[in-house]
């Protein structure tokens, strides 16, 4: 909004030139505060200014650029009373004046005010046939923003406290999918004593975890990510293992601002490395947000090719882990001005991002796009008033459930200067509710935190959505899950068996609880064995569902790496129906695994099969989801 005021204000400055015809001495006195104006000597000129307007106050480029001194040292207060002096005293022979304090209005978020200015305006003998159509685009805006406000939508935010603001600025929050863990942006004073208000500050990243009811003491994030110089604007994965943030005039860099990541390696983020020339350009990259995968990263940038001022871009890892080429996401939300601060929820369809170029209640409002299944977003939707307000807006994050959102604001009930607030989201602004999985991988012996691979796989596509690593140091894992699908969770690691487990959320698409399992891993040895949880059937029957093949494939890739190992394919039941069906039942389906091996090229003499019946139970029979868990497919090593 600021550029694009700043731009307006110029276009209509320059044309006062072209009527106003002053004496030498008004001429020589302007010209001399012009020159002081652009030398930076703010007090002489602004001296120098009022004086001609007390001499003459129907002389209207004074009052033009003492507002515009007053605008560019963020003197508001100050700036409105010239635009109205320059009305009162000036419109006659310089109407564009109604259209200047019109647009200050506006900025400012006296919509009513602003809207009476453009329709004086109208009223005047307009000689520029675009500033009338501005004007009528401008009043449009106003009816807009003044319904907006007319229908308040529910708002109710809640400071995040002294442990996690302070004096300084705080922004630019992260949260994890658990809701455990924050972390943000703080503005910190260089040196001690300095005022957390003035240029004496950096930017570092902090982070507080939700601990007894409360949030910790907020302190530096740790690792060697913080420098002294200023990042900010960071973005985490959702197994909090990458960050992407921004950074400005480094000796690495490639235009003003880059993007830049660090990874978390045994709880501690790693020396910064800028993303590269295929992300970064010449221009502008800021405002980053990863994708719940980490495999999809939005950002802000000023790059020529896109629509505006600045626009919304999206880039991807590809099977080689490098980032392609980004790719704008359009003209459905990208527009002639600025598209900022772009936050990509975990269900991967919502996204939220601020802009001055959709229209809103004030400057920058913040809006919300849905992405449908042929991957086109819908018209963006604004937020509503007062979540939005006159100010401009700096954006927000929604928490994995999508019943609470995050902003950034500078209230009078805060810690200091910008907090960071909490509210509870109303329900036609929500995302879809992503549920999460989380827990440790160890030996099953030894109980040992391993490193190991895990993988999240929709079953119907056969389509990989999550691959991480546990932590090495307590083998602990975090990874988000959309609902609606089927999937299969495979952990895998050198020397131990490999693990599945089958998570089906095509059932509802209601909240779901968060998963919290802890994986033990059996070393590769005689008489290990695994459940093959994601193996179906037809009911009653030997034939395999082709949602089977992700954990068919990874079984045979199994057998493939563990090429001396030799396995039983054993099948079981339940105890409803007959013995000796049931018997039956289990064998044809341990053989029908068996035989989809075999085709698949695994050797036959490395095989063998059995069925077991319903007798070797690992669970009740008497519930539902006991028998669930009989009806299974085994695999055991037997040399």
């Amino acid at each position: 909004m600021l550029i694009k005021f700043f731009l307006f204000l110029t276009f209509i400055f320059l044309f006062a030139f072209c009527f106003a015809q002053k004496n030498k001495y008004y001429k020589e006195k302007y010209d001399s505060a012009y020159n002081l104006y652009l030398k930076g000597d703010i007090v002489n000129c602004e001296r120098t200014l009022k004086q001609l307007i007390t001499d003459d106050s129907t002389y209207a480029e004074p009052y033009l650029l003492l507002a515009e001194l007053y605008y560019n040292s963020s003197n508001y207060n100050d700036m409105i009373p010239v635009y109205q002096k320059c009305v009162d005293n000036c419109s006659q022979s310089y109407p564009n004046s109604y259209l200047l304090l019109a647009n200050s209005l506006m900025y400012l978020g006296d919509v009513e005010n602003a809207k009476k200015n453009y329709q004086l305006f109208l009223k005047t003998k307009i000689t520029k046939p675009e500033l009338k159509s501005m004007a009528e685009e401008q009043i449009k805006k106003c009816d807009f923003s003044l319904d907006l406000i007319a229908k308040p939508v529910p708002f109710n935010p809640q400071n995040l406290g002294k442990d996690v603001n302070s004096n300084c600025d705080e922004y630019y929050p992260y949260l994890s999918p658990d809701e455990l863990t924050v972390v943000f942006t703080r503005k910190v004073p260089q040196y001690k004593g300095a005022d957390p208000s003035s240029d004496n500050t950096q930017e570092d990243f902090y982070i507080s975890n939700w601990y007894g009811g409360g949030w910790t003491t907020a302190k530096p994030i740790p690792g060697n990510v913080n420098t002294k110089k200023n990042e900010g604007a960071q973005t985490i994965s959702g197994d909090g293992k990458l960050m992407v943030f921004a950074a400005c005039n480094r000796n690495d860099g490639f235009g003003q601002c880059d993007l830049y990541f660090s990874t978390n390696i045994n709880g501690n983020w790693t020396v910064a490395k800028n993303m590269g020339k295929v992300v970064n350009t010449l221009s502008w990259e800021s405002q980053p947000s990863l994708s719940s995968d980490g495999r999809t990263l939005y950002f802000t940038s000023e790059r020529e090719e896109g629509y505006g001022q600045s626009d919304i871009w999206k880039t991807t890892l590809n099977d080689n882990n490098k980032w392609t080429k980004p790719v704008n996401l359009g003209n459905v939300i990208n527009t002639s001005d600025a598209e900022t601060s772009p936050f990509i929820h975990p269900d991967n369809k919502s996204l939220y991002f601020c802009s001055n170029g959709h229209w809103g209640v004030g400057g920058f409002d913040i809006f919300v796009s849905k992405l449908d299944e042929e991957g086109k977003w819908s018209e963006p939707k604004n937020l509503g008033y007062p979540i939005n307000t006159t100010k401009d807006e700096i954006g927000l994050i929604v928490n994995a459930k999508g019943n609470k959102a995050y902003i950034t604001s500078s209230r009078k009930s805060g810690q200091g200067l910008q907090d960071l607030y909490v509210f509870d989201l109303y329900k036609d602004a929500q995302p879809e509710s992503v549920t999460y999985l989380k827990g440790k991988v160890f030996d099953k012996e030894t109980k040992k935190a391993i490193k190991a691979e895990f993988e999240l796989k929709d079953l119907t596509t056969g389509k990989s959505i999550t691959k991480s690593y546990s932590d090495s140091i307590d083998g602990t894992f975090l990874i988000c899950i959309s609902p609606g699908k089927n999937y299969g969770l495979f952990v895998s690691t050198e020397k131990y068996m490999f693990y599945s487990e089958n998570i089906n959320l095509t059932i509802t698409n209601s909240q779901q609880k968060p998963y919290e399992k802890d994986i033990p891993l059996d070393k590769i040895m005689k008489g290990s064995k695994i459940i093959l949880n994601n193996i179906f059937f037809a009911t009653d029957s030997s034939n395999l569902k082709n949602n089977s093949q992700t954990e068919l494939k990874k079984l045979i890739s199994f057998m493939n790496i563990n090429s001396s190992i030799k396995v039983e394919i054993s099948g079981h039941t339940d105890n409803k129906g007959n013995i000796a069906h049931n018997l039956d039942l289990s064998n044809r389906r341990a053989k029908a695994v068996y035989e989809y091996l075999i085709k698949n090229g695994v050797k036959a003499e490395r095989l063998t099969y059995k069925g077991f019946g319903q007798t070797l139970p690992i669970a009740t029979n008497d519930t539902d989801d006991g028998r669930a868990l009989n009806r299974r497919t085994e695999m055991k090593i037997v040399e």
